[in-house]
């Protein structure tokens, strides 16, 4: 974890119920956000603990009774710490978080959690790595 966190952390604290929840999704939108088109974010989220993040977002996948909204930004959690990548996706590959992702667009009930999944599913699988079509990336030059 982080140094002088409290043991167990934000996203790894018990109780239950709206406020335990709550925690747990405004802690994955921080992660996210830190990670967005940040190599720098994306290292310190898997330093500490490579396996932590993708651990966490992969049970908060496999668990039907997480919230939707859980399950929601652990996919893009998932995505943006994949994002370009290669370790992210390698402990992904390990933990068969792709599957679960699959599993998600195929089956979940929400079509905002099928979307995030999407969306995880290719950022995990490097199938693009978050570069719009007619980006400054990918702009032709003359």
């Amino acid at each position: 974890g982080v140094p002088g966190a409290a043991p167990g952390g934000l996203l790894g604290a018990g109780g239950n119920g709206y406020s335990s929840a709550l925690a747990k999704t405004l802690a994955l939108f921080v992660l996210t956000h830190i990670c967005d088109r940040s190599a720098a974010g994306q290292q310190a989220c898997t330093q500490y603990r490579p396996r932590g993040l993708v651990s966490l977002c992969s049970s908060l996948l496999a668990d039907a009774s997480s919230p939707q909204v859980l399950r929601q930004w652990a996919c893009l959690l998932l995505g943006k710490l994949a994002e370009g990548n290669p370790l992210a996706q390698q402990l992904a590959r390990e933990e068969h978080t792709a599957e679960m992702a699959a599993q998600l667009l195929s089956s979940d009930a929400s079509a905002e959690v099928r979307a995030c999944a999407l969306f995880a599913l290719q950022r995990l699988t490097g199938l693009t790595d978050g570069t719009q079509p007619g980006s400054a990336a990918e702009a032709p030059t003359e």
